[in-house]
């Protein structure tokens, strides 16, 4: 925070660029972490996390579910799969592609990408859509996320247009997922609720609807002039290009405006929606994959990789064939959901505990050098 103070220039100014810069949702980003970790509201705090988790898996654990003999059929029908890429995606790769989109029973000319440019990213392999071909990079994924939400509605509508008989699905990764709800927010805007019903399967994989702890982190650090320098020290020996102050970071945050959106706008009951996520997912723990609106699916997938193999990995293929098919979810006891929510509680936890003690270390080295 000394860091935006100081930027701005002069008393006045420091509120206003402050302000400007994000200041209220830094000023909150320290009271997330007193309640989460000072005496006596962190008492609150893990009940209620604790409440909301053994919730979660009691219902995960006695919902209709499909047992491990169904194996779901394509769709007999045509449809056309909206893949949507996530952070430090390009056009020249992500892991969105990953997913098994022929198992699903998908023809590739009727899978195409969405381009953070705007249109579908350049694809030898697509059918004609009409719409326009664009080539972004990964810095193009840190700008606005309300901008590339518009810019999704606009790929979508030009999509129903062009095949109105196809069934459009959405498949996201990440980030995308939020692209995702920001376009479905937008289109009921422009055309009103029912229009969404021209839509098909809507599904995310290990989305931060609920924010991101690391992004959280991130953006209060990069706030002190300490955090900046390390945080870019760090990136400059990791060969990263993304860049730690980028707008997107900035509203994947926990305690972003943006999110707080997307907390009350629940996806509406027209849109058939799913979140899957990955038990072990480093960069979204589960919690933070739970969306009003959407049905919540956990698959037991954990190691470094889990949160980039999670759109390719057999176990988020078989759900997404369920969810396509009209299928409830496969079948979990409950211990098994018990440990998903546990887990990723426990990641959940231990970022926020890291974001905490780092945005101290750094405020204070701050003070010091004052």
């Amino acid at each position: 925070v000394g860091g935006l103070l100081s930027r701005a220039g002069g008393a006045p100014g420091a509120v206003v660029g402050w302000v400007r810069d994000g200041g209220g949702q830094l000023a909150g980003t320290p009271l997330h972490y007193a309640g989460r970790f000072t005496y006596p509201s962190f008492l609150v705090d893990a009940w209620l996390t604790g409440w909301a988790a053994w919730q979660r898996a009691w219902r995960a654990a006695h919902r209709p579910c499909s047992g491990g003999e169904v194996r779901p059929a394509p769709p007999p029908e045509r449809r056309v799969a909206l893949l949507v890429a996530g952070l430090g995606s390009s056009s020249d790769g992500s892991t969105i592609d990953q997913l098994d989109a022929a198992a699903l029973g998908y023809e590739p000319p009727d899978v195409v990408r969405f381009s953070y440019a705007g249109g579908l990213v350049p694809d030898a392999t697509d059918g004609p859509t009409g719409l326009p071909a664009t080539r972004y990079h990964a810095a193009d994924t840190q700008a606005d996320l309300r901008q590339a939400g518009a810019r999704l509605a606009d790929v979508v509508e030009g999509l129903v247009a062009a095949g109105p008989a196809a069934p459009i699905d959405l498949y996201a990764h990440s980030q995308g997922g939020v692209v995702v709800r920001l376009a479905l927010i937008e289109l009921e805007r422009r055309h009103g609720q029912a229009w969404l019903d021209r839509l098909g399967l809507v599904a995310t994989l290990g989305t931060p609807h609920g924010g991101a702890d690391l992004a959280t982190a991130i953006h209060a650090v990069s706030a002190t002039r300490t955090g900046d320098r390390a945080l870019h020290a760090v990136a400059g020996l990791a060969g990263q290009a993304l860049d730690h102050d980028g707008r997107s970071v900035q509203q994947l945050a926990e305690t972003s405006d943006l999110m707080a959106e997307l907390r009350s706008h629940p996806v509406p009951p027209v849109v058939d929606a799913v979140s899957i996520g990955a038990r072990g997912d480093l960069i979204v723990p589960v919690p933070r994959t739970v969306a009003p609106g959407m049905e919540e699916v956990t698959v037991p997938l954990a190691g470094p990789s889990a949160h980039s193999d999670l759109p390719g990995s057999a176990e988020a293929t078989r759900e997404l064939g369920l969810a396509l098919a009209g299928l409830p979810p496969g079948c979990q006891g409950l211990w098994e959901a018990l440990v998903d929510q546990g887990v990723g509680e426990g990641i959940s936890l231990v970022e926020d505990a890291a974001g905490a003690v780092a945005l101290g270390l750094a405020a204070r080295a701050d003070v010091r050098a004052a």
